[in-house]
């Protein structure tokens, strides 16, 4: 969720004309650290969200598999 909010700060913050940012100005800068920062984020999440999913699908087998 943090990184889709780093995303929607980054999209209101370049709704200015992008022709007053450039690349390599202190604006510029900002928007590209938001935007890394939002996909790192997501990209977490996401690591987070499959490893929960796995850990749970390995959990519900363990249980329908009789113990010896």
């Amino acid at each position: 969720m943090a990184g889709i909010l780093a995303w929607c700060f980054l999209a209101w913050k370049s709704i200015k004309p992008l022709d007053e940012v450039k690349a390599h100005s202190d604006e510029g800068g900002s928007l590209v650290i938001w935007a890394l920062t939002g996909t790192v984020l997501m990209i977490v999440s996401m690591i987070i969200l499959q490893s929960v999913e796995y850990a749970a699908k390995r959990e519900a087998s363990q249980e329908r598999t009789p113990q010896r």
